[in-house]
């Protein structure tokens, strides 16, 4: 399963040292490495990607409060994802057999922030 960031997408200052091994999805545009979904099909191998957004944790409990409020306030549900979150649409993913025919998809799990709003 390939993972990114919402980061990539909008350059966040404050996760630079978390990014650089991410900016080859983000020139792909991710799509492009999802097609490496089609060679594993012929084994019953699925491949996703899930791109968390802003995640409660350690680093973000490290920013400012007032930018926190502004990047919330970026987010249609008005919060920071929680780990758990993520972890469902991994674990969703990963073990449960409805999801044995999702294949090539990127998941974005931010809040609604990718739409744009």
């Amino acid at each position: 399963m390939l993972f990114s960031l919402v980061c990539v997408f909008f350059f966040q200052f404050s996760y630079s040292h978390y990014c650089p091994p991410l900016p080859p999805c983000f020139e792909q545009r991710l799509n492009p490495k999802l097609s490496h979904a089609i060679i594993p099909c012929t084994q019953k191998v699925t491949v996703n990607c899930v791109c968390p957004g802003f995640i409660e944790s350690d680093m973000t409990d490290e920013l400012p409060a007032e930018y926190l409020d502004k990047v919330k306030a970026g987010i249609p549900l008005g919060r920071l994802g929680k780990v758990e979150e993520v972890a469902g649409l991994v674990k969703y993913l990963a073990l449960d057999p409805s999801g044995d025919y999702i294949t090539g998809h990127t998941f974005n799990v931010d809040g609604g922030i990718a739409i744009g709003a």
